[in-house]
């Protein structure tokens, strides 16, 4: 496997990881605006 290939199915990981994250916020709250930090804290945890 090629660095850039690595490279772009880790972004595509993350992006996914992102939007589940964004998902549930929007079930738990409703609102994701409010869910900002919570998604911020989510992603350094990647």
């Amino acid at each position: 496997m090629s660095i850039e290939e690595l490279q772009s199915r880790t972004t595509v990981n993350i992006q996914e990881k992102s939007n589940l994250i964004w998902a549930i916020a929007d079930k738990l709250v409703g609102d994701t605006i409010s869910v900002a930090p919570l998604f911020v804290y989510s992603l350094s945890l990647v």
